[in-house]
């Protein structure tokens, strides 16, 4: 069970501990301290592990991750957890204080923010201090959806043309920001179709592009297909995925 205790002016005491950082050794995954008298009476080792390295900075997505103190513990020992980005799920704020008892391993989650760039996490207690650097990478469209802003109809003369939005969402429901598409269509041989510059998807995950039908004969009127494809949020890590979207338009 997870036990949250409130704490003032976190921030500024773990920056205080960092100084007197003691020298650790990595051994099985787990920090064990190779000056034990320097730490807090009982604590042998202290650990902090994040479930992935790299994340997606969506502002939805939880990362898991897990603390472990060990050694024998006399009494109730509270673990001072901070991010420099982000917020914790359990409080919504960037630090948060984990109490141990008989409990050698406890677990909070980061919410990542909506920017790219990386996370760092403390973890501390007494004068000792854990960190891990999490990569907060571009969070890629799981879905795209295709449509027209207005209307569905467009004139093929006077080089008229239809608005097209292409929305980019994660699978929270979140925008994907920053991400290129690509258009094309069924366009009939001679008419001299065209798409404006596609810029890359604004902050609410959008693409908005001009479509210019170009001239059509009348065996060229009628229904068109307008496709929209980008980079999508891989279902297996390291294997590209493209996430396409249609959407019909008339041309009169």
């Amino acid at each position: 069970m997870l036990t949250v205790v409130s704490f003032g002016h976190s921030r500024w005491s773990t920056r205080r501990r960092l100084a007197r950082l003691v020298m650790v050794t990595m051994v099985a995954g787990c920090d064990h301290l190779t000056e034990p008298d320097d730490a807090p009476a009982g604590i042998v080792s202290l650990g902090i592990s994040p479930a992935a390295d790299t994340i997606a900075a969506d502002g939805a997505s939880p990362l898991a991750v897990t603390l472990n103190l060990g050694g024998e513990i006399p009494s109730t020992r509270t673990v001072a957890v901070t991010t420099s980005a982000g917020v914790f799920a359990e409080n919504g704020r960037k630090a948060i204080s984990i109490a141990f008892g008989q409990t050698v391993e406890q677990r909070v989650h980061l919410i990542p923010p909506r920017d790219e760039g990386t996370a760092t996490l403390f973890a501390g207690v007494g004068t000792v201090v854990r960190s891990r650097l999490v990569t907060l990478r571009r969070a890629l469209p799981d879905s795209l959806v295709l449509e027209p802003k207005d209307v569905f109809t467009v004139n093929s003369a006077n080089a008229a043309s239809i608005t097209l939005v292409a929305r980019l969402r994660r699978s929270s429901g979140m925008p994907s920001a920053g991400g290129s598409v690509t258009f094309s269509d069924t366009r009939p041989p001679g008419t001299g179709s065209a798409f404006s510059a596609a810029p890359l998807s604004d902050a609410a995950g959008n693409v908005e592009i001009r479509y210019t039908p170009g001239l059509a004969d009348s065996t060229a009127r009628g229904p068109r297909t307008i496709t929209a494809c980008t980079d999508g949020e891989p279902i297996t890590r390291g294997v590209r995925r493209t996430v396409c979207a249609s959407t019909t338009i008339f041309v009169l």
